[in-house]
Formats: structure tokens, sequence, C-alpha cells
């Protein structure tokens, strides 16, 4: 068992020994992918399941619900519940849907014990991301970089701070000023006319 959980006043910890060895019929049961439903569990029992009677009796056991849960065709688990205060009768919706929950479970389980795999696309550096991201903001703000609501804000830069970024990332202005920003020359390369 990796998984258990009860209300407290309820052990759910294992007695030592292997489960198989003493649950014979109920671990058979279970490898065979068989739902174990039992709305009476001491009546529901069969005759030659006597190790399982003798915890039924001690732990004072009322109904009992195990659904097997296979993934690609192959069991790999099983979702149980106990109930020790009255009797349920287990119905085939209700086992549907404790089968489905168990499933859910089961693959988390199985993703979570994967191992990471990196995406096979090709990594690309930080500053290429960065660029990108603030090219994809400043164009959605239609080349502003101030006021309220432009990529300055949105980006939670000083404007001042987002041009020094831009001109450090080699992005160039887009929109109504950087026409008329990249067609003006620098300070130090025009003429003074006179």
């Amino acid at each position: 068992m990796t998984h258990a959980w009860a209300r407290p006043g309820f052990d759910t910890t294992a007695h030592g020994a292997p489960m198989s060895a003493e649950l014979p019929w109920y671990c058979a049961a279970i490898v065979r992918g068989e739902v174990v439903a039992l709305a009476h569990a001491i009546d529901d029992l069969p005759a030659d399941a006597t190790r399982e009677r003798e915890l039924v009796l001690a732990a004072g056991l009322r109904s009992h619900l195990t659904v097997p849960v296979a993934l690609g065709g192959h069991f790999v688990c099983a979702l149980s519940t106990s109930t020790f205060r009255h009797y349920c009768a287990w119905e085939e919706g209700l086992i549907d849907r404790f089968r489905l929950v168990g499933q859910i479970l089961a693959h988390a389980i199985v993703r979570s014990r994967a191992p990471v795999r990196m995406p096979e696309t090709r990594l690309r550096r930080l500053d290429a991301v960065e660029r990108d991201y603030i090219r994809l903001v400043i164009d959605r703000c239609g080349g502003r970089i101030n006021g309220r609501g432009h990529a300055a804000e949105i980006l939670g830069l000083h404007p001042n701070t987002l041009r020094s970024r831009m001109k450090k990332l080699g992005i160039l202005p887009r929109g109504r000023g950087a026409i008329r920003r990249a067609a003006t020359p620098p300070v130090s390369s025009r003429r003074r006319s006179r």
C-alpha cells in the first residue's frame, strides 16, 4: 500500500506481513481484476475467505469496496474504501465513478514517477525569449511605450528602463513614433546648416 487516508482514530498502517499472506482471497480477487464490493461485509464474504472474515470482525468493518485500476490494459493499483458505522450498497453507477477516480489518481501517480523529458524543440537563450516577449507587448500596444495601459506599464517597468532594455536587446521601436525616429539620423552625424 502506497497511499492511505482515514478519519482520526482509525489505523491505516499495514500489520507488517505481506498483504497477500494476510488476505489471500482478497488479494487473489484484485490480481484477477475483480471488483470486491461487500455491502454487508461479514455476510458477503465467501466461505473460503476465513482470514478476511477475521479481519472484518476484528476491525468492525461494515461495508467495503475495492476497484482494481487498469492503465493500458494492465492492473496497476486498486482504490478501496470501507465503512465502519453503517452499511453501504455499492450500486453499479457508484462503482463506475469510483473506478474513474481511481484511473485519474493512477494516471497522476504514474506521471509523477515518470522521468522529466525536455521538449524536442531547440532551447532558446533567455535574452531571445525576453526580446520576443517585449516585442509582443509593444506590438499589442501599437508601439506605445509611455502612458496608461501601454508597454512599460504592462511589463512593470519604468519607460526609460524599457527603452534601455530594448536598446540592449536590439529591439527597434515600431509604430508611429518609430518611423519618425528611424528617419532622423543620430545627432552626432547631423550637419549644422547655417
